[in-house]
């Protein structure tokens, strides 16, 4: 018979196991992650919502992703040298100036203006370089909780930025629109996930010997191995999809007639969703059955069902709402898996191979925005034949996947 005494010790083990560093840094690291993400996904929404030019709105975009996101290997670099947990709170810190684009719209003039362009470009800038310094740590230190279970507890990790992502439009346009535009409103939840960060993220790490120089930054990014382009280069072809549908996801369903719920960011969410709601276990199966087989398996069924939501008209609301899930779940599934097989492969690098395999990806996939707010914009092609072309992008990775390495020990 277990006496009294026992079960206080048990439950005071549980208790702990609850409250350990681990668990909290991870719950801190997932807050942040989802507020990151949601914050610094609102640019499609915001150009849709101030009438903003496409292609000009496109192009804003892509150079401040293309400066901010070149700078991740650098920053994935940075944070192997100790400085991790620095990254990670100036890194949400900026990502929450992005609030104070709604203000800025507010004057419509000047917002229209090469001069009020040039504003919404410096705080665009800043958040990005928020969201670039805030991810090659943070999926490092949230894959350091629990190693043995890497592609799970980065799926997790990832999901929750996905989670936090979905609801971006849609926190957004209804802050922007019941608040006459005040959306700086959202810094105060904003400063309560700070302070989470701040008081619960404090894992160790090691430290790299030697100097952080510009010469030591390009030898570690220059010494990776060339058998690791083809991961690298369907990060960047699964990016560029992803970008651009989710920069013409406002003017897509528009075009299809739905209502201004769905154009406001109900569609979003439904795509985003679909992602977070498969992340994980498809990490999951990603560490059972090899990440390369459940990478190239995401691709193969993600890529037809990209192509039926873009290329099928008139469809009824649950085939709708099934494919942009499907899509959305594939789709966004390869990156986290393509993820966790970089840093498995480049194990003494983890924030580095992150910041290359996310933060170059992203800057090289970035002009996509551009590409398609200019293509949509022409009548003959619109948002959906802007998005059919997209879709060579997947064609190619499914290509790539074919070339992905399982492991590096016999590269020279």
């Amino acid at each position: 018979m277990v006496d009294d005494q026992s079960i206080a010790v048990v439950d005071a083990v549980k208790q702990q196991s609850l409250l350990s560093p681990q668990v909290k840094a991870f719950v801190g690291l997932g807050l942040a992650h989802a507020m990151v993400d949601c914050y610094g996904g609102i640019w499609a929404m915001f150009k849709t919502l101030a009438g903003l030019d496409l292609a000009w709105a496109g192009f804003v975009a892509s150079v401040v992703i293309f400066i901010a996101s070149s700078m991740q290997p650098i920053f994935g670099l940075y944070a192997d040298h100790g400085h991790r947990r620095r990254l990670l709170l100036v890194g949400v810190g900026l990502t929450c100036t992005g609030m104070l684009l709604g203000p800025v719209s507010m004057f419509a003039p000047f917002m229209h203006h090469w001069s009020g362009y040039l504003v919404m470009f410096v705080i665009l800038l800043m958040m990005q370089f928020g969201v670039a310094m805030f991810h090659p740590p943070a999926v490092t230190l949230a894959g350091q909780t629990m190693a043995r279970r890497r592609s799970t507890v980065v799926a997790l990790f990832i999901a929750c930025g996905m989670v936090g992502l979905a609801c971006s439009h849609l926190l957004f346009s209804s802050v922007y629109l019941s608040f006459n535009r005040h959306t700086e409103l959202l810094l105060l939840p904003a400063a309560v996930v700070v302070m989470l960060v701040w008081l619960w993220c404090r894992t160790p790490q090691r430290h790299q010997p030697g100097p952080l120089g510009l010469r030591q930054m390009l030898l570690g990014i220059t010494s990776l191995s060339p058998r690791l382009l083809p991961l690298w280069l369907i990060q960047v072809m699964v990016s560029a999809n992803f970008a651009g549908l989710i920069f013409l996801m406002p003017e897509f369903v528009k075009a299809r007639g739905y209502s201004a719920w769905w154009v406001n960011g109900g569609a979003f969410f439904i795509f985003i969703a679909g992602s977070a709601l498969m992340m994980v276990p498809v990490g999951y199966l990603a560490d059972r059955y090899g990440r390369r087989r459940i990478l190239t398996i995401c691709l193969l069924l993600g890529t037809p069902a990209y192509f039926l939501l873009v290329a099928t008209h008139d469809l009824p609301g649950y085939a709708f709402v099934t494919l942009i899930l499907l899509a959305g779940g594939l789709l966004g599934s390869a990156g986290p898996v393509g993820i966790s097989l970089g840093q498995h492969l480049v194990v003494d690098r983890q924030s580095l191979i992150t910041g290359m395999l996310m933060g170059l990806a992203w800057a090289v996939s970035s002009p996509t925005r551009w590409i398609t707010g200019s293509l949509a914009k022409r009548e003959e092609l619109g948002p959906d034949g802007a998005l059919t072309w997209l879709g060579v992008t997947l064609v190619v990775s499914i290509l790539l996947s074919l070339f992905v390495p399982a492991s590096l020990k016999d590269s020279s």
